[in-house]
Formats: structure tokens, C-alpha cells, sequence
């Protein structure tokens, strides 16, 4: 019940966005169909899990915030899209254990590295969650760059159509040494995910991620990465 729902919500969705949102996406050729899949986005607006869920072509768990759920219509439409709850500001294992075995049952999960919904668009630091449950599931991670969609509430208030970028890049897996990362590693790990969400971010949002001349030079880039046009 739960995917047929999802399916149904995201074609009503599509007819939804195509009169709301004039929007451009890239990249969907990158999305591997099968095989566990972290999407990894950037966060600035409500909106963006949406937009992922309906763009890309794969049935996507979502992590959404435990408040979400204690709304009685909101709640139950997150439960039937296949979201689940966590606590931000904490360790939620609870959470943490349900993301690793969606990626364990080899599905795609949703996760915004911030952690939280950013007030401007600019980029803000990573957090090192996404890397730590890409470590031990062995998930391949997939950047998606949104942006546009924070001025929505806005232009529809002025019955305007909103321009949405969305831009996928290609999906790529950490890289580590033997025995436990230590602190710096993990940093570095997250970095390199952030920056290649940032190398498909227009240069005026990449935020604290701006500088991929030095990514690169530390090797936390690849020099051929896709970048946003």
C-alpha cells in the first residue's frame, strides 16, 4: 500500500508541479536503478525532499522531522509516503538503525547532510550522519543540488510560477582506510560530499563550500565532476 501511495502521490504531484514551478532537471541518467543509494541534498526550503522524491526514479525512503508526525493529516500522509521520524539535535538510533536497513534491504534513501533546513540558500557545513551510515552500509551516495524553490511561498502569494533548478550528479562511494575513521577522516569524508553537492550548486550558493579550487587540490574533488551550468 505504502509504494502504490507514493506513486500515486508523486504523479499527482508532477501535475501539481508543472503548473506551479517552471523547473529544469539534469542528470536523471546518473540515478542507478537498483542497489542501495544514499540521495543526498541540499535543504533550504520544504520543498526540496518533495521535488527529490518526485524527480527521481527510484522509490525513496524519506527521513523527516519527528514533529512532522505528531500533525494528525501531515503525519499520516508522511507514514503513507514511506517517511520515517528522527530527532534532530540528538543521536537518534532508532532512526539510525531504520535508515541502515533500508540501504541493507538495498533501497535508496533520502538525507540532507545540513541537517536541518538552511535560512538562506547558501550551503551550510555538513554534519558527519550521511557518512557515518554510508560507511557501514557500503551505500553508494548520489548528490542532488536543489535550488529555486525557497522564493515559492512568495511568488505563489503573487500568483507566479517558480524557476526550480535540480541538478543529479553521479553517485560515487567513500573511500577509507583500515579500522575505525578517526574524527579528521570523517571530516574530510563529509567535506567531500558536500563538495560535490556544491560543484553542482550555481557559485553563488555553494556557501562555506565555495573554494573548490582547494577541494580539488586536497583531493575532494574529482577534476572531471559535473558542474551546474
Amino acid at each position: 500500500m505504502m509504494w502504490r501511495f507514493y506513486h500515486l502521490a508523486n504523479a499527482v504531484l508532477r501535475g501539481l508541479f508543472a503548473i506551479l514551478l517552471d523547473y529544469h532537471v539534469t542528470g536523471l541518467e546518473n540515478v542507478p536503478r537498483t542497489g542501495p543509494l544514499i540521495v543526498a541534498i541540499n535543504h533550504t526550503s520544504f520543498l526540496d525532499p518533495i521535488l527529490a522524491g518526485v524527480f527521481v526514479p527510484r522509490e525513496i525512503t524519506m527521513m523527516a522531522k519527528v514533529e512532522l508526525f505528531r500533525v494528525p493529516v501531515a503525519g499520516l500522509i508522511a507514514r503513507l509516503y514511506g517517511a520515517f521520524p528522527v530527532r534532530r539535535g540528538e543521536v537518534d538510533r532508532r532512526a539510525i538503525r531504520k535508515a541502515m536497513e533500508v540501504l541493507r534491504g538495498g533501497g535508496a534513501l533520502l538525507m540532507a547532510p545540513e541537517g536541518t533546513r538552511g535560512d538562506t540558500e547558501q550551503l551550510q557545513r555538513g554534519h558527519p550522519g550521511v557518512t557515518m551510515i554510508a560507511l557501514h552500509t557500503s551505500a553508494a551516495i548520489m548528490p542532488v543540488a536543489i535550488w529555486g524553490p525557497k522564493r515559492f511561498p512568495a511568488n505563489l502569494a503573487r500568483l507566479r510560477r517558480t524557476r526550480v533548478e535540480i541538478a543529479v550528479g553521479d553517485p560515487f562511494t567513500l573511500r577509507k582506510g583500515a579500522g575505525k575513521p578517526r574524527r579528521e577522516e570523517m571530516r574530510a569524508m563529509t567535506d567531500e560530499i558536500m563538495y560535490r553537492l556544491a560543484a553542482l550548486l550555481p557559485p553563488e550558493v555553494r556557501g562555506v563550500y565555495g573554494d573548490l579550487t582547494a577541494a580539488r587540490e586536497d583531493h575532494l574533488l574529482p577534476l572531471g565532476v559535473k558542474r551546474a551550468a
